[in-house]
């Protein structure tokens, strides 16, 4: 059977054995403080963490918390929300529609908005939907990654979204960020990138997402990202928007090619 090459096997390996840590639910292990993360429970036991209860008989994060790994250690945390994302034309990664980015009367929300589609738009929204993260949020939009003034000390971004994130007026960069990125030290300086949520070992492809460099909402892009590839839903984005296609989008406004490569699975 095919499948698309999409994820970071080493992020998946690392993150994910972590994650699956947790464990399927498992006869309730109780301490003196109470029953352990993922345990199974009853309405009447108390939950160890903060921010957990029994939900569906298991222990686990309460409505509007999310698990998070922080150092060897998982907790529930607070769901933060984007309320701002900037990003950039570039089919079929972003797609813009003109004519409803300029009518006055459209809901042009992050969450509901007709005027962007694309992989990127779609992965979003698929990760709004189990986090509930974009409750006031809006898109801007951009007409170039950036250009960069090395006549200033230190050197300045100036344009487009490198200068937005440097200045710290948006909570995500929605574009597809590469290894070229990675390479660019000054990016580094204003930047923090995303789990990979596309990497092909056989063109030595991957891309991710942009946040500020004090932003604390990565981990939840990474969480979701683990969870997403698991369930394969970044391979059904790559056929729909890759192969398949749509009639929205055309290679003269693709600034980040990408070609998606099959191989089989054996599992």
């Amino acid at each position: 059977m095919e499948h698309f090459i999409t994820f970071s096997t080493v992020f998946l390996l690392i993150f994910g054995l972590q994650y699956e840590a947790a464990g399927s639910p498992n006869k309730a292990t109780v301490t003196n403080g109470g029953i352990d993360y993922n345990e199974r429970c009853t309405l009447k036991d108390k939950c160890k963490y903060t921010n957990t209860s029994c939900i569906d008989g298991i222990c686990q994060c309460q409505p509007g918390h999310a698990i998070r790994l922080r150092g060897k250690q998982f907790l529930c945390a607070e769901i933060i929300q984007i309320h701002n994302i900037v990003t950039i034309e570039d089919h079929p990664w972003v797609i813009k529609n003109e004519t409803c980015l300029k009518s006055s009367s459209v809901d042009k929300s992050c969450r509901n908005s007709s005027c962007n589609s694309g992989f990127l738009v779609d992965l979003i929204r698929k990760i709004d939907q189990d986090m509930r993260n974009m409750n006031n949020c809006t898109i801007t939009e951009v007409s170039s990654i950036g250009s960069l003034d090395s006549s200033t000390n230190p050197p300045t971004w100036k344009t487009g979204i490198m200068a937005i994130v440097a200045n710290n007026q948006t909570d995500l960069a929605m574009a597809p960020f590469g290894v070229k990125h990675l390479r660019v030290p000054e990016l580094g300086k204003i930047m923090r990138f995303s789990a990979i949520f596309v990497h092909n070992t056989i063109s030595a492809t991957n891309f991710m997402f942009g946040f500020p460099l004090a932003s604390e909402i990565i981990w939840q892009f990474d969480l979701m990202t683990y969870k997403l590839a698991k369930q394969r839903y970044l391979e059904q984005l790559l056929e729909k928007w890759f192969v398949n296609g749509t009639s929205s989008w055309s290679k003269k406004k693709q600034l980040t090619p990408y070609e998606p490569n099959r191989v089989c699975r054996t599992m």
